[in-house]
């Protein structure tokens, strides 16, 4: 339906404001106030089907005790419409949902839902609503318990210690170097604002919550009157505001409701801070220091100065040719230039970190840093990098590529940036006049008086230092240790029951199954809801001079995406490594007509972006074949082509690999970058590790992407001075092996209209590169242990456990999806996450015959591996009603039709026909997932029964876990050491 156009009219209870229309995102605002309690409620109409809600509230924190961040994990723990533990778990269940999650930041709390189904998206609101304003947190405290915060005696010693989700979740968080450096950059700045404090949780803050915070927290700020809804996509407005208000809304009366945030003051000097990290006993301290400086710029309600500053950063510090950056580098302070813009705040940020570097050099990182802004204000900025910085932005902003999110999603944050400090809500979408200004302000000195104005002179400016501490983990655990041993002391008998007592009522809650009758509350569509037909990805194969192109006919808006996927087969397995460092080395190196300065201006001047990387894409049915592709990924305006082909062979094909102190500092910086990976995304390392052990996809994936992939690394960074020669003649051999036309494939996204108008310009392409033989390797698994203790310095632990079970006579099918979701919504979920205290936990069942268990954040070891050793009597025992297993098939083709971006349309189907799976293997694995029977995903026990059996584990995760079940392991070592 058509939207009120009049300014006053009503609606269901709400007045229209404000209608404009937003050319930018092709969509029609709407903001409305609801009359009866004051909620604002913001439509953005438009075409797009993938539609989204979201409810958000100021959430200020007033300690770092994770109050925002706990509350937000329960309010989805059962309401008074859906009495269930978790009906944020059922809908992941049973929804065909493209988005559902709830997020804590700083100073708000979001719970965002989407979906393309109409019946769906209606079902998902209703839940969201009703968890939002009437969870049961204050009827049950177990809910804090479990997902904050409890005491558990631990089963060998009897001793005290903590548990719960949100609190195993931030002491990974706090394991993490990087994770801490954005606290500090923020906290120093802002000492009398909510700020100041943590609102996800500082684990040895969090502990002090108690329930009557808790519950008061929520009724304080859980309002209409505090909150901000937001729609997009081709919705009903009148039939969902009619649903938002006679439901919800209509039940509250407007209240004052003290949610403002303070502004800061700014400080009369600048701050510093300092803050000590855990590193292993036997880790080097020398380089390992992060030292970083942060300024508060603005208010966020400032479209033009966050833009701008957005674009500065860009300037100064993201690109081969960022003045601040080289600077920083070439004065050698540390191995790894890094800079944010954090307008997500009252008071956005503005920030500069260097990472491996060394407590004493903090001063001349001060002293760099003004020196060479003084000079880029008094001299100017090169024109050309502002420009190209400007046309950067320019075309990310009207291409949009949002690959993980809904576009409404991203959309409703850029909304909130200013919406949340009661600005207007559109001023981040309207980004045209903006960009016109920048460009007429370049050439009049626009952004160095932004560096004058707000970084030279600004004195609300924090100086950060993260320094490492070896052992400081295991000293922090000890000391933890003896402060719960003096409080179990001090207990009365009285108090020791009442905590066993609370124990045991979680363990049966968390046990006991939610009744059929509080199941059928959360609404589930039929599976004739669903579309039975696999969606199709367009595909034109052709040929171009020779060369097989795959054209994705879609439209674009006018973009090309140009991917080019060279056969990397010939190189030797002990030079894989060379591959990925290679895609590091293109772009950031001078070639024969560039400095790699010029370069990265260009680039940045005519493209959308330019990259490369390898890849290892596994064959349908086995694990031991794959496609091994070194790729060149570029996108630009169609009319920008030539100057396309231009910048793509010139990196290719003429790069210069003489500058030996370039070289060895993009190798330090890679060091560095896969260091903040590993201790971030442990999961990820610990799955690939256990997939080499018997995989030749996982050994290549290893040394490509792994842990192993990092030693190459750090061993090439040690002693590049000695054997510069030998690694940059490695580097020129692997390019001469991979970029080849023998075996290259192209493919392009764009309409066919403008495909038929380039190919001269593929032909072009394609034909600049040399023709050679291909002499493909024989890859082969390394002989080693298969059960690791990898030591990293973290407080929780990443489990991973892997197989292949076409080895058990088992194939693949589409029932197997459905145990995905069966098993990480079920049973992985209550044993790992809901009774095991970790963040979270995987399973992964993949085409080419791959098993995966993988836990996340997880304060387990022992246990999590006994759990699963019981997934293949949980498939034995396992009963579903038809309801229930009705349940899963709709969360897993909910998964299964996430809407892609043709650009990513591009990029699945080219990889899908690189692995072989055709449209018919598509469209046959959702027929088998829309006919699963229970006796289907019976028959999987066996499979989990051998992949146990197998003990291909491994374990990223703390030094103390590992020694404590040390029997686990044929082998333990430090992996960052």
């Amino acid at each position: 339906m058509k939207g009120p156009e009049k300014i006053g009219s009503e609606i269901s209870g709400f007045k229209l404001i404000k209608v404009q229309q937003v050319k930018e995102i092709d969509s029609t605002a709407r903001l409305f106030e609801h009359k009866k309690t004051g909620a604002q409620l913001l439509y953005l109409s438009n075409k797009d089907d993938n539609k989204v809600f979201s409810i958000g509230f100021r959430t200020p924190p007033e300690d770092s005790t994770g109050i925002a961040h706990i509350l937000e994990h329960s309010v989805l723990c059962g309401s008074r419409k859906f009495p269930l533990k978790e009906p944020f778990v059922e809908l992941i269940k049973g929804s065909v949902n493209t988005f559902l999650n709830a997020m804590t930041y700083p100073d708000k709390t979001l719970y965002p839902v989407a979906s393309r189904n109409s019946k769906d998206f209606r079902n998902l609101v209703d839940v969201y609503l009703d968890a939002v304003f009437y969870p049961r947190v204050a009827q049950d405290p177990l809910i804090l318990k479990q997902e904050g915060w409890r005491f558990e005696t631990d089963a060998k010693t009897k001793e005290f210690q903590y548990n719960g989700v949100v609190y195993n979740e931030m002491k990974g968080n706090y394991s993490s170097p990087d994770s801490r450096l954005f606290d500090l950059a923020l906290q120093g700045l802002f000492p009398a604002t909510p700020y100041r404090f943590d609102s996800g949780g500082d684990p040895a803050v969090i502990p002090s919550l108690t329930q009557k915070q808790f519950t008061d927290f929520h009724k304080k700020y859980y309002h209409p009157s505090n909150s901000m809804i937001f729609l997009y996509g081709d919705g009903d407005i009148q039939d969902d505001l009619k649903f938002i208000d006679q439901e919800y809304l209509t039940r509250f009366e407007k209240e004052r409701i003290n949610s403002k945030i303070a502004i800061q003051k700014p400080l009369p000097r600048a701050v510093s801070r300092e803050e000590t990290y855990s590193l292993n006993p036997k880790d080097p301290i020398k380089g390992r220091t992060f030292l970083g400086t942060s300024w508060a710029i603005g208010r966020a309600t400032d479209a033009e100065l966050s833009l701008a500053l957005d674009i500065l950063e860009y300037i100064l510090l993201e690109t081969p040719a960022s003045p601040l950056k080289r600077a920083l580098m070439d004065a050698k302070i540390g191995e790894e230039v890094q800079g944010f813009w954090e307008n997500g705040i009252q008071q956005p940020v503005f920030g500069v970190i260097v990472k491996n570097s060394d407590a004493p050099k903090r001063a001349v990182f001060l002293k760099t840093i003004e020196k060479t802004l003084k000079a880029l204000a008094k001299n100017g900025l090169d024109r050309k990098l502002v420009e190209a910085a400007i046309n950067k932005k320019e075309f990310l902003l009207r291409e949009f590529e949002v690959r993980r999110y809904p576009k409404g999603l991203a959309y409703n944050g850029r909304v909130l940036d200013s919406w949340l400090y009661n600005g207007d809500p559109l001023v981040h979408l309207q980004y045209e006049p903006l960009l016109v200004k920048f460009r007429e302000g370049a050439g009049k000195r626009y952004f160095e008086k932004l560096i004058e104005k707000h970084l030279i002179a600004n004195r609300h400016r924090n100086t950060f230092v993260l320094k490492p501490e070896r052992g400081k983990d295991a000293k922090d655990s000890k000391a933890l240790a003896k402060k719960l041993a003096t409080l179990k002391r001090k207990l009365s008998p009285t108090e020791l029951k009442q905590i066993e007592a609370d124990a045991a009522a979680l363990k049966l809650k968390q046990q006991t199954p939610d009744s059929p009758e509080a199941l059928e509350t959360i609404p589930l569509l039929e599976l004739s809801d669903l579309k039975k037909e696999a969606e199709h990805l367009p595909r034109v194969e052709k040929k171009l001079a020779g060369v097989p192109f795959l054209q994705h006919p879609l439209f674009t808006n006018r973009i090309a995406y140009v991917d080019l996927y060279f056969d990397a087969s010939a190189v030797p397995q002990e030079q894989l490594g060379y591959l990925p460092l290679l895609a590091s080395m293109m772009g950031k190196l001078d070639t024969e007509h560039y400095s790699f300065q010029e370069l990265s201006k260009e680039t940045d001047t005519h493209l959308g972006a330019l990259s490369q990387g390898f890849a290892a894409i596994p064959r349908k049915e086995s694990v031991q074949e794959f496609d091994a592709r070194f790729l060149i990924r570029s996108k630009a305006l169609v009319t920008k082509l030539p100057k396309l082909v231009e910048l793509l062979t010139e990196t290719a094909l003429h790069t210069r690999f003489e500058d030996k102190p370039r070289i060895k500092e993009i190798l330090a910086e890679k060091k560095a970058e896969l260091q903040s990976a590993i201790t971030s995304s442990g999961w990820n390392y610990a799955r690939l590790r256990t997939l080499s052990y018997f995989s030749v996809y996982g050994a290549v994936s290893e040394q490509t992407d792994g842990l192993d992939y990092y030693r190459f690394i750090a061993d090439l960074e040690k002693r590049f001075d000695k054997d510069s020669d030998e690694i940059i003649s490695k580097l020129k051999d692997t390019a001469a092996l991979v970029l080849n036309r023998k075996g290259l494939l192209v493919s392009v996204t764009s309409s066919d209209e403008d495909f038929a108008a380039n190919t001269a310009a593929y032909e072009q392409l394609v034909s600049a590169f040399p023709e050679r033989e291909l002499q493909k390797q024989n890859y082969k698994i390394a002989k080693g242990p298969t059960r690791e203790g990898l030591i990293i310095p973290s407080q929780v632990q990443y489990v991973s456990l892997s197989a292949n079970f076409q080895e058990f006579g088992i194939k693949y099918s589409g029932t197997m999806n459905v145990a995905e979701t069966l098993l990480g919504t079920d049973f992985l979920w209550n044993r790992v996450r809901v009774q095991g205290g970790a963040y979270g936990a995987r399973v992964s069942l993949s085409r080419s015959g791959a098993v995966s268990l993988t836990s996340y954040r997880d304060p387990n070891l022992k246990e999590t591996l006994d759990v699963y050793a019981e997934i293949a009597e949980y498939f034995d025992k396992l009963t579903l009603s038809e309801r229930e297993l009705r349940k899963f098939i709709l969360g897993t083709i909910g998964s299964l039709d996430a809407p892609l971006t043709p650009s990513q349309k591009g990029e699945v189907d080219t990889q899908r026909y690189l692995a072989g799976i055709t449209q018919k293997d598509i469209q046959k694995a959702r027929d088998e997932v829309l006919s699963t029977r229970v006796d289907d995903l019976k028959k999987l026990a066996s499979l989990f029964r051998q992949a146990v059996d197998k003990k291909f584990i491994a374990v990223l995760g703390s030094e103390k876990k590992m020694k404590e079940n040390s029997d686990r392991f044929e082998r333990m070592v430090e992996v960052l050491k």
